[in-house]
């Protein structure tokens, strides 16, 4: 088989982190909180993200971004 390449690392990166979120959003539809707040972040740290992607050096930037973000989110949803 190919080994992949950066492009296609990219992609497995980019739509993992938008399964993740995804996910949270749809968890999030049910407690009660500031839905609108919250897609707005997510939508900015998803733009975000996908800028610090743009390379495989940008790979690990993108990892310590999405814990920074989900960081923020349970600060959010603490408040």
């Amino acid at each position: 088989m190919n080994e992949p390449t950066d492009k296609d690392r990219k992609m497995d990166f980019s739509g993992g982190i938008a399964a993740v979120m995804a996910e949270l959003c749809a968890g999030l539809r049910s407690m009660d909180v500031r839905f609108d707040i919250l897609t707005s972040c997510l939508a900015a740290v998803h733009e975000r993200l996908e800028q610090q992607t743009t390379g495989l050096d940008g790979l690990e930037d993108g990892d310590r971004a999405m814990a920074k973000c989900l960081e923020s989110l349970e600060y959010i949803l603490k408040m």
